[in-house]
């Protein structure tokens, strides 16, 4: 794609990415501290296993990144690193709304403790189906979900002219 195709280019999280590839060498480290092929204790193998399960979770959040380019037309999501590509036209979309996402700290109390984590924007298609774009893997989310809602609002005048 050339830049002048597109009205705004995402850019990802890179906050959120250097997370969790340190999370992922994190548990690669508290791996590797221990031997437990050389011992046979059952245990501290199945803690190994769990260590690079968790170090195999961030790596492929963290690989998995998203890049939203938004058009005159369309909305094109890909994932570069496995050559994914999805191209929803704007006049498909239904509705846009935004969510909170929140977390419970304490989950085992009587009274809810939300911390808010970040936002999100879903969007709902003609055909009934939902795509959510979080803030926590777009940077300059809050620039994005106001040139995406302009660009909607733009196609929406087109077509009925």
């Amino acid at each position: 794609m050339e830049n002048t195709e597109y009205l705004y280019k995402t850019k990802p999280n890179y906050v959120f990415m250097v997370f969790m590839i340190a999370g992922a060498g994190f548990f690669i480290f508290l791996s590797s501290l221990g031997d437990p092929i050389k011992s046979n204790n059952i245990a501290a193998i199945i803690i190994l296993i769990i260590f690079y399960l968790f170090a195999l979770g961030c790596l492929s959040l963290a690989l998995a990144f998203k890049v939203y380019y938004l058009t005159q037309t369309e909305l094109i999501i890909t994932i570069p690193i496995i050559f994914y590509k999805r191209v929803i036209m704007l006049g498909d979309i239904k509705n846009l709304s935004d969510q909170d996402v929140k977390v419970d700290l304490d989950p085992k109390s009587f009274v809810r403790n939300d911390t808010l984590i970040g936002h999100k924007v879903i969007v709902l298609l003609n055909d009934g189906k939902k795509i959510q774009l979080s803030s926590l893997q777009i940077g300059k989310y809050k620039d994005f979900r106001k040139n995406l809602r302009s660009a909607i609002i733009n196609q929406g005048r087109k077509a009925h002219q």
